[in-house]
């Protein structure tokens, strides 16, 4: 699978926002343009984040874990979602608008690990996310969030079992399957500003 150019992430990240913005003036959804990258089409798991700016404190966060749809779509579909659709926070209003910075995730696809070794030995902090299902319960944190929250891969365990609202040990039974996978991730240095592809690998040695 291809990662995307800078290029290409700058696109998405700009049509998250620009998905937003037409949502709060025309109250419909945006049509995903017919001018873009071919590989747009394909069909990729995708986060979109909203972050207050300058506190970084997280505004919004809904996304794919599996493709559902060419890319270009979902992304439109998870912005307006963290938007306005995220249950721990009320709808974004247009004055917010230019006081939150977008970060979208995409993601490989989802690769289940061996129950029968450890399963520390099989992802790495910096590199992996995490993905959990047991029964009708699951849970997913991203690539950056153990390195945001300083994790080691005993805790990232813990937390991808609570996510799931389950018990802190729940990876441990043995109907509970335990995926990871890696992303690509492209934000705003400031709202409506730059856009950086992150390095996490590099984030976790600062």
């Amino acid at each position: 699978m291809r990662k995307l150019s800078q290029k290409e992430g700058a696109f998405l990240v700009k049509l998250a926002r620009k998905s937003i913005e037409y949502y709060l003036k025309e109250h419909r959804y945006l049509t995903p343009p017919e001018d873009h990258p071919s590989i747009l089409d394909e069909q990729r798991g995708i986060f979109v984040t909203l972050e207050s700016y300058p506190s970084h404190n997280l505004r919004g966060c809904i996304g794919y874990p599996l493709g559902e749809g060419p890319l270009i779509s979902s992304t439109i579909d998870a912005a307006m979602s963290s938007a306005f659709n995220d249950p721990r926070f009320d709808p974004l209003t247009e004055r917010e608008l230019n006081l939150i910075t977008i970060e979208i995730s995409v993601l490989s696809e989802p690769e289940i690990l061996d129950p029968n070794r450890r399963y520390s030995v099989q992802f790495e902090i910096g590199e992996h996310g995490l993905l959990i299902r047991c029964g009708k319960w699951s849970g997913i944190l991203l690539p950056q969030v153990p390195v945001e929250q300083k994790w080691d891969k005993e805790t990232f365990l813990k937390h991808i079992c609570l996510k799931a609202g389950l018990a802190p040990d729940c990876y441990k039974d043995k109907h509970c399957h335990l995926f990871k996978f890696s992303g690509q991730i492209f934000r705003e240095v400031v709202p409506g500003g730059e856009i950086e592809e992150r390095d996490i690998k590099k984030e976790m040695k600062t």
